[in-house]
């Protein structure tokens, strides 16, 4: 009966996490470009942060495990990287700004 409960517990959060970062996903997906670069920056400054004061990162739970698959499996990731491109000096010099 206990582990019942343990098993329903955890498939509620498999649940409850899966809709929170999907509807994450799609506002991400459906926002401005300002929007998503100043969304990187912060998370920039953030690992800089956690770089310097040596903070450990969290381990990964079996439900965001769970999450993290589910999206790999469905959605072509190298196509979307490959429309992520940072605007470095390099790159604006040889567009000649």
């Amino acid at each position: 009966m206990l582990k019942t409960v343990q098993l329903l517990r955890s498939l509620v959060l498999i649940l409850i996490t899966t809709v929170a970062q999907s509807t994450h996903f799609l506002r991400l997906a459906l926002s401005s470009r300002a929007a998503l670069s100043a969304e990187v920056l912060f998370l920039r400054k953030q690992l800089a942060f956690y770089q310097e004061h040596r903070i450990p990162p969290r381990t990964l739970t079996p439900h965001r495990s769970f999450f993290f698959g589910l999206v790999v499996s469905i959605l072509p990731l190298e196509r979307r990287l490959d429309n992520c491109q940072t605007r470095g000096p390099h790159r604006l010099a040889s567009q000649g700004i």
